[in-house]
C-alpha cells in the first residue's frame, strides 16, 4: 500500500472517531450584594460594600459581566389647578435612556482605591457602549388639583464596563473585595402652563449631582401633552432612585426589589491540568476537490421541468465528503450567441 493510501486512511479513521471534548467551566451563579443605604436614598448616594460578602464563593468572579440594578422613580405631580386629563405613559420619559443617572462613583478593589469619585462622562459614549435599555412600569395618577398625575418606575440595569473601562481590563479573580459608591442624578423641576398651553421651565432644584435625567413631552397638536394640559395649570416632575422628592415613600408594588444591588456571575472552572496538558481541543484539516464535468443534467433552457435527471460519479479519491456544489456553466467555445449551460 503507497504512503498516499496509507495517509488518505488514517485522515478518514481519524475524521471518524472523536476526541473528547475539554470544558473549561462546569457552571455559572450570579450572586448579588444589596446596597448599605437601608431605605435611605435621599440625598443620592449609594454604596455596595462587597469586600466580605463575596468571600469563600465557589468559583471565580467575572467583574466584566458584572451590573447593577437600580430601580428609578419619575413622578408629575400637579399643582393648584386641576389638569384636563391624568398623564398618560408618554409624557415623560428617561433622557438617553440610561444616561445621565448615575453622575459618578468610586471604586475599592481587594483594599485599593481604583477609581476616586470623578464625574463620568454624560451622554458622550459611543454606541458600542450602550447600556441595557431600561423596563419602565406607568402607574397612571388624577387630573384633579395637587394630585400625582402619573409615575414612570423604572428597573435600570447599568453594567459596569459602561460605567468605568477599566472594569474590561480584570481577569476572573477569585474572592473579589469590591466596594462601589455612585452618586445619582435627583432633583425636581417645575414648569409653568401658559394660556395658550405652552410650557415654560420656572425653576429646578438638583438634590444630588448636576444633571436632569429626565424630559417632558411637548404640547403643541399631535403631542403626549396636548390633551392633558389645562390652561395655566402647572405641574411639577422629580426624578431620583428608589424614591424622589414628590413621592417620598418607598412603593413596592410595581417592582421585584427596593434596592439597589450588584450582580457579580461566578464561574466554576474545571480541573485546569487537562487544559494545560492538551490545550488543543479539535484539529479540522478542511480540504476540497473539483472536479469538471458538462452534460450531466441536459443543456439549454428546460421547458418542461426545472428539474432533470443528474448523474455523475465523484472520484474514488474522494473520501468522506461532507457536502458537494455543483456550479454551472456557459460554454462559449464557438461563440458566446450559442453558448448553452452546462
Amino acid at each position: 500500500m503507497s504512503d498516499t493510501q496509507l495517509s488518505d486512511q488514517y485522515l478518514y479513521q481519524s475524521s471518524l472517531k472523536s476526541d473528547p471534548e475539554i470544558k473549561v467551566s462546569s457552571g455559572k451563579r450570579v450572586p448579588f450584594v444589596v446596597d448599605l443605604n437601608q431605605g435611605s436614598y435621599q440625598n443620592g448616594v449609594i454604596t455596595i460594600d462587597a469586600t466580605a460578602q463575596l468571600n469563600g464563593s465557589e468559583g471565580f468572579a467575572c467583574l466584566r459581566d458584572a451590573y447593577i440594578m437600580l430601580p428609578y422613580k419619575v413622578s408629575m405631580k400637579n399643582g393648584a389647578t386641576p389638569q384636563t386629563l391624568p398623564a398618560n405613559r408618554f409624557c415623560s420619559t428617561l433622557k438617553c435612556v440610561n444616561w445621565n443617572v448615575i453622575d459618578s462613583m468610586s471604586l475599592e478593589l481587594n483594599g485599593k482605591t481604583v477609581v476616586s469619585m470623578a464625574v463620568l462622562e454624560q451622554c458622550s459614549r459611543s454606541d458600542e457602549l450602550q447600556p441595557s435599555t431600561a423596563r419602565g412600569a406607568f402607574v397612571s395618577g388624577v387630573a384633579t388639583a395637587n394630585g400625582i398625575m402619573g409615575t414612570w418606575n423604572y428597573m435600570l440595569k447599568v453594567k459596569l464596563t459602561d460605567l468605568y473601562p477599566i472594569f474590561n481590563e480584570l481577569d476572573l479573580m477569585a474572592n473579589p473585595q469590591i466596594r462601589l459608591r455612585f452618586r445619582v442624578n435627583q432633583g425636581v423641576s417645575t414648569v409653568a402652563v401658559h394660556a395658550a398651553k405652552g410650557m415654560s421651565l420656572t425653576s429646578t432644584t438638583l438634590s444630588s449631582a448636576n444633571a436632569c435625567s429626565v424630559m417632558v413631552a411637548a404640547s403643541m397638536t399631535g403631542n403626549p401633552m396636548t390633551g392633558v394640559l389645562a390652561t395655566s395649570a402647572g405641574f411639577s416632575i422629580a426624578w431620583g432612585a428608589v424614591v424622589n422628592s414628590l413621592e417620598p415613600t418607598i412603593d413596592g408594588t410595581y417592582m421585584p426589589i427596593t434596592t439597589s444591588r450588584i450582580y457579580v456571575p461566578f464561574v466554576h472552572l474545571e480541573n485546569p491540568q487537562a487544559i494545560i496538558s492538551k490545550p488543543v481541543k479539535k484539529v479540522r484539516y478542511n480540504d476540497c476537490y473539483a472536479q469538471w464535468f458538462y452534460q450531466r443534467a441536459g443543456t439549454g433552457k428546460q421547458s418542461t421541468q426545472l428539474n432533470a435527471a443528474f448523474d455523475l460519479q465523484l472520484s474514488a479519491s474522494v473520501r468522506n465528503a461532507k457536502y458537494v456544489i455543483l456550479l454551472p456553466f456557459a460554454e462559449q467555445t464557438s461563440s458566446f450567441a450559442s453558448a448553452a449551460v452546462q
